[in-house]
């Protein structure tokens, strides 16, 4: 059995156009599955930990997101001995698919779920804040404080989430500490 976490809204929409085409060949090819769809943010930790909890033995967890969706269900595993995590990219820069060298075909990713030739352990970091009500996070691909931070929450939280983005938002936060530095 294989259950899919599904952002449909990774990358405008292009989460759901995978999707369908992932659902396409599990059909045609009668594999049993179950699929859940995040709703809102953190939605995917929710789901991985509800698969954790419901089902026994090896558990194979699907995403089909980018690296956000990646990382918010990586802190709702509970035990990493019995989960295989597979991958099918369709977030705007998939980093970490990028990384692992997995195809950005959604088709050809999921062939290599589903007859894989080789394995890789993910590696993943953990961070805590000490003196803090803020809970322990996991990570797999990055993490960052300070400048790159900020970019991205001002990417994550942009109405116009697209490469071109990310770009203006580093140069307005570069222009914004040179205007703060002249200030002060």
């Amino acid at each position: 059995m294989y259950h899919f976490i599904i952002n449909p809204k990774s990358s405008s929409g292009k989460g759901i156009r995978y999707w369908r085409m992932v659902q396409q060949e599990l059909d045609k090819r009668e594999i049993p599955y179950t699929a859940a769809f995040t709703r809102y943010e953190k939605h995917a930790t929710e789901i991985a930990k509800e698969i954790c909890s419901k089902f026994t033995g090896i558990k194979n967890i699907i995403i089909v997101g980018g690296d956000g969706t990646v990382n918010e269900a990586i802190n709702g595993i509970t035990n990493y001995k019995e989960v295989l995590l597979g991958y099918i990219p369709s977030g705007s820069s998939n980093d970490l698919a990028r990384s692992l060298k997995i195809s950005r075909n959604p088709v050809k990713a999921l062939e290599s779920i589903l007859t894989p030739i080789r394995f890789q352990y993910l590696d993943h970091g953990r961070m805590e804040f000490p003196d803090s009500n803020i809970a322990p996070r996991k990570f797999a691909c990055s993490s960052g404080i300070g400048y790159d931070a900020n970019v991205c929450y001002e990417v994550s939280t942009s109405p116009l989430k697209k490469s071109l983005t990310v770009l203006v938002q580093a140069n307005l936060y570069i222009l914004q500490l040179r205007l703060n530095s002249c200030l002060q």
